[in-house]
């Protein structure tokens, strides 16, 4: 075999495989000859099916795939394309005979001919409330926008601030990456620290890494006693928030569950208190005690007092903390910010630089992105969707913000 033959094998591989994903897609094939038995161990036939009966109920029928993309031998990614919308899908193969699809990502539907208008109308078809802003940095007027001012519970979004204030404290030469410090009392899981021996010694920029990249509420917690409460909450000030007492006194990741599970009266006397008298309950409060005897099962159900002990900004505040955060001089905080960009792969290619930093609890979902585009321009896609009576959908509005993110790809 030629060279040319055997460079273009792959390709033509690739291509009959996306003929065979969309012959099972439309069933006219048995998955079993198509995919792999691991992948129909995880993704059984019935379960395949009923994406497809999903995709269809809300995008029109099936109508054919194109594109195809060629990423590694082994990998691609093509175009679902339906009577109302498009999805991107990723793909891959075993790399020997006979080649069956080991992996398949459907990406969220685009609507056809998708504009900021048609994505605000779905934001507002959302129950409870939200709002997004798709900003380019620097300039006044947001490319789109919805309630972009109105405050929301934001979740893990609040680190950028602790971020913020780090990075603010190195530049200031009061503390370095490499500084070791030890673990401090543990919060609950999102991360892995809270499982980490007592005490271990671990770097600042590590503990920066694991807050941002995996949402680490221990290492959150032990960085924002570092730099300090009031230090944070002059970083949430100095950044324009729109509305600081909304987010301060600051609570701990620790805190936030202690008092989302202590008794309905603490709730209700920490709502009714002015900033003052809320760190006076913080400093009363056992957190340690309250988590160790906690049934932690309580926060699972319905949503949490997510209207009152959380910590609140707009999309306009979230847009604004990440443009100060990609002015700093540090690469190291760019760094951070991009070690998990949890966007798709047809759309990061499309940018020079991706950054994320996403927050989520029962009723509770805001995701923030800093992009730059190979032009060398900045924006931020920021959003936010609050539902005091219910647990939000998490693939419904990380879709809608893939199409933000489609939208500012494409300006």
């Amino acid at each position: 075999m030629s060279s040319m033959a055997a460079a273009q094998q792959p390709a033509s591989t690739l291509d009959q495989r996306v003929t065979d994903i969309v012959s099972v897609l439309l069933a006219r094939e048995a998955p079993e000859r198509v995919f792999a038995p691991p992948f129909l161990i995880a993704v059984p036939p019935a379960q395949l099916a009923d994406l497809v009966r999903r995709l269809e109920a809300a995008n029109g029928a099936l109508r054919s795939a194109e594109g195809l993309v060629p990423v590694t031998p082994t990998s691609g990614r093509f175009t679902l394309r339906f009577e109302k919308a498009t999805a991107v899908a990723s793909f891959s193969i075993e790399p020997r005979a006979p080649g069956r699809v080991t992996g398949l990502r459907i990406g969220s539907a685009v609507p056809l001919a998708d504009d900021a208008r048609t994505i605000a109308a779905d934001f507002a078809a959302l129950p409870g409330r939200s709002g997004f802003a798709l900003v380019r940095l620097g300039q006044a007027s947001p490319i789109a926008a919805a309630h972009a001012d109105s405050q929301f519970a934001i979740g893990s979004v609040f680190k950028l601030w602790v971020l913020d204030a780090l990075a603010a404290d190195v530049a200031a030469g009061r503390h370095r990456w490499d500084e070791v410090v030890r673990l401090g009392p543990r919060s609950l899981p999102s991360g892995v620290t809270q499982d980490w021996p007592a005490d271990a010694p671990v770097t600042v920029e590590t503990l920066a890494t694991l807050m941002i990249s995996m949402s680490d509420n221990t290492a959150t917690d032990v960085l924002i006693g570092l730099v300090g409460r009031e230090r944070v909450a002059a970083r949430v000030r100095a950044t324009g928030h729109s509305d600081p007492a909304r987010m301060l006194p600051l609570l701990t990741t620790a805190e936030s569950f202690a008092l989302k599970l202590s008794p309905s009266s603490t709730r209700e006397a920490y709502a009714r208190a002015d900033e003052a008298g809320q760190a006076r309950i913080l400093a009363g409060l056992d957190t340690e005690k309250i988590l160790a005897d906690a049934d932690l099962t309580a926060l699972d159900g319905a949503p949490t007092a997510i209207e009152t002990i959380e910590w609140f900004a707009s999309p306009a505040d979230v847009a604004r903390v990440l443009d100060g955060l990609r002015q700093s001089r540090d690469p190291r905080v760019l760094a951070i910010l991009g070690v998990a960009p949890t966007m798709a792969r047809d759309l990061r290619e499309r940018f020079a630089y991706v950054g994320y930093k996403g927050g989520s609890e029962v009723g509770v979902i805001s995701l923030a992105w800093l992009m730059r585009r190979k032009s060398g321009g900045w924006m931020a896609v920021t959003a936010s969707w609050n539902d005091p009576a219910a647990a939000v959908d998490p693939q419904r509005f990380a879709g809608l913000a893939e199409r933000l993110l489609r939208l500012a790809a494409s300006d």
